[in-house]
Formats: C-alpha cells, sequence, structure tokens
C-alpha cells in the first residue's frame, strides 16, 4: 500500500521537474530572443546581470536534475546518470541559444521534448523507485537544493523591472524549496513530522517571493533560506539530541560558504566566459565579471552535503 511519503514524492517530483522544463523552454524561445543584447560591440554596458534570463535557464535545469534524483530515491547510479543527462541539457541549451532559437513553433517544440525527457527520466522513477533508498545521495541533494534556493532570491538583470526576472527568481526559489524538503523527507527512516516540514516550506517560499518584490533584502534572503532548509533537513534526516547542535552549525557554514563561492568563482570565472562565448553572447565587460550562480549553489551544497552526510552517519547495527 502506498504511503503519503511515496504519494509526495511520486507527484512532487513530476509536477516540479515539469514546470521546470515548460519554465526553460519558454525562458529559451521566448524570453532570451527578448533581452539578449544584440549589439556586439556595445560591450561596455554587459555586466554580469545581463545574462540572467541564462541563469534562470540554467536553475531550471538543475532543478529537473535534482527532481529526477528524487524520484529515483537517490540511487547512485540512476543519479549519476541524471547528472549527466543534466550536463548535456546544459550543453543543449549553449547551443541553441547561440542558434538564436525563437518563435511559435519552437516554444512548442521545446515544450514538448523537454516534457518527454522528464517524463522518461523522471517518470521512470516514480514507475520504478529503487529500493532501499541512496542517502548520501539524497543528503547532498538536498543542500544542493537548499543552496540554490538561496540563490535563486538575488536573481538580477541590469534594470531589475522584468516581470519575468520576478517570476523567474520565484519559481526556481519555491521548486527548489520543494526539492529540499523531498529529498530529506525521503532519507528520513523515521516517521515524517508533516506539520514542520510544510511549515518550514511555506516560510522559505514566503521569504523568496519577499526577496523578489523587495530587492534590497536579497541578499539576506540568500543567506537565510538555506540556513532553514538545511536545519530542518539535517533534523528530519537524523536523529539523537547531538543533531540539535550539530544543525544549526552546519547551516551555519553555508552563508561562509556562498560568500567565499563567490570569492573563488568571481577569481576563476574562465567557464562563464567560455559559456558565453559558446552562446554568442558578447563578453562581459572588463570591469565586471561573468558569473554563474547556479554553479555557485552546486558548489556549495556539494560541500555542506559533504559534511552533513559526515555527522549523519548511523552506526552499522551489530552483528
Amino acid at each position: 500500500m502506498r504511503n503519503t511519503k511515496d504519494t509526495v514524492r511520486q507527484f512532487g517530483s513530476i509536477v516540479v521537474a515539469s514546470i521546470a522544463a515548460i519554465w526553460w523552454s519558454i525562458g529559451l524561445t521566448v524570453l532570451q530572443p527578448m533581452y539578449e543584447p544584440r549589439n556586439v560591440d556595445a560591450t561596455a554596458w554587459i555586466g554580469n546581470s545581463t545574462y540572467w534570463m541564462r541563469e534562470s535557464r540554467w536553475a531550471m535545469v538543475a532543478v529537473i536534475v535534482l527532481a529526477a534524483i528524487w524520484a529515483h530515491r537517490g540511487n547512485p547510479l540512476r543519479s549519476i546518470m541524471a547528472t549527466i543527462g543534466g550536463l548535456a541539457w546544459l550543453a543543449a541549451d549553449t547551443l541553441l541559444n547561440r542558434a538564436d532559437v525563437s518563435g511559435f513553433a519552437a516554444t512548442s517544440i521545446a515544450i514538448v521534448v523537454s516534457l518527454t525527457v522528464v517524463a522518461i527520466g523522471v517518470g521512470s522513477g516514480v514507475r520504478d523507485p529503487a529500493v532501499p533508498p541512496g542517502r548520501r545521495v539524497l543528503i547532498a541533494s538536498f543542500c544542493v537544493a537548499s543552496a540554490l534556493a538561496g540563490t535563486a532570491a538575488i536573481l538580477e538583470s541590469p534594470t531589475n523591472v522584468e516581470p519575468a526576472l520576478l517570476w523567474g527568481g520565484f519559481i526556481s526559489g519555491a521548486l527548489s524549496t520543494v526539492l529540499a524538503l523531498g529529498c530529506a523527507v525521503e532519507a528520513r527512516r523515521n516517521p515524517i513530522p508533516w506539520k514542520a516540514v510544510i511549515t518550514a516550506a511555506t516560510i522559505c517560499v514566503v521569504l523568496v517571493a519577499a526577496a523578489r518584490i523587495l530587492l534590497p533584502f536579497a541578499m539576506l534572503v540568500m543567506l537565510l533560506v538555506p540556513c532553514i532548509l538545511i536545519t530542518m533537513g539535517y533534523l528530519l534526516v537524523t536523529t539523537g539530541p547531538m543533531r540539535f547542535l550539530h544543525a544549526p552549525a552546519i547551516a551555519a557554514c553555508c552563508p561562509a560558504l556562498l560568500m567565499l563561492g563567490t570569492i573563488v568563482f568571481t577569481v576563476r570565472n574562465d567557464g562563464a566566459k567560455l559559456v558565453t562565448a559558446w552562446a554568442g553572447n558578447p563578453p562581459v565587460n572588463s570591469v565586471d565579471v561573468d558569473f554563474i550562480f547556479t554553479a555557485l549553489a552546486v558548489f556549495t551544497g556539494l560541500i555542506i552535503g559533504t559534511v552533513a552526510t559526515a555527522f549523519a552517519r548511523e552506526p552499522r547495527p551489530k552483528t
């Protein structure tokens, strides 16, 4: 008999991935041509926020990968396959961006193809979930999703007036929140405190929405939301009284790592420059830095996930 946790995973993963796929398709074929700089000679005004639509699309791809991992219950082999598929999706995104695909036909094809990929990659996990779940992978995934929810709060453009900017940041932040708590719930072996999970999700979604509307608070929300999600997620996947000390300590590392990662990705931004060049876009001006916040979220989340996994390791049963 299917329990509540299975129902949430099966329904939540496919819905989250489908919303992300549709937004990615619209972003590539409608919004990217609308907001992409066209004059390759006018690079003086092109800053690191000019390519915000690329950032929004890449966050959607990360969401789809995390949804697939959740659907497959963190199975290591399937998670590796989902990650490889995500990298291939990013490569396709860059090539299609370079080709300047646009129009109703392109949008329709992109939606159909992306939803088909979701149905195969995520839907297969819904129909045939891995047994038992890959607990370590799920812990790392909820940490990555937590960091991604934070970086969504600071998505910005040169003008910060585009309606799609507000919606893009909110959608990626809300979906990442669902994924973070969903992966944590899946990794939990004890009964689920659903009221606490729903409360944490509601608080984080409201904070992300507030950050999109009140941009001066975006940086604060970027640091606060991951802390809430990581604390809640760690408390879900661990047992014992020490978890109440470990959880805030691990969560407090996230803001520091986000700041450190920002410095690292600012100094070493060759990858972002290559992506911009491969997409056929003008380079960011010399006084600014090309930056991919999705990569920062993955980088931060994986480090936090490694630490959380080490502390959440449970003793082997005696034989």
